[in-house]
């Protein structure tokens, strides 16, 4: 793995990475993760655009500089976030999306998919 320095400095901050070279996704803690929440921005309570940070479980809205998510990653060292709507996740403040398989159970919890067969029986 390589540094987050030397990362950040050859990043484009569009582009979307595999997740051996994100150097944040092991500061992810499932165990604060709770997606039955209402899915608001603690801070401005806003419903749209809405992003948990998935190293302490908070929601707050945008990656734009001035937005509460933005703020969070930068003064709490919180990189990682997920888009509570389009299941994406994000590295802020670099603003790079992310796509590794270690993610799948994250986003199956935020938004469980179910087969007719497998749900024919339960009551």
């Amino acid at each position: 793995m390589i540094s987050p320095a030397s990362f950040l400095k050859r990043t484009n901050k569009r582009e979307t990475v595999a997740g051996d070279q994100c150097p944040y996704i092991p500061s992810i803690d499932r165990k604060v993760l709770d997606f039955d929440f209402e899915k608001a921005c603690s801070v401005t309570l806003a419903r749209q655009n809405v992003y948990c940070c998935l190293v302490c479980g908070k929601y707050f809205r945008g990656r734009g500089v001035d937005t509460p998510a933005y703020q969070h990653a930068t003064h709490m060292s919180h990189h990682m976030f997920i888009n509570l709507h389009t299941t994406t996740v994000y590295c802020l403040p670099e603003n790079y999306a992310v796509v590794d398989v270690s993610l799948n159970d994250i986003v199956h919890n935020l938004d469980p998919k179910y087969r007719t067969r497998g749900v024919v029986g339960v009551s």
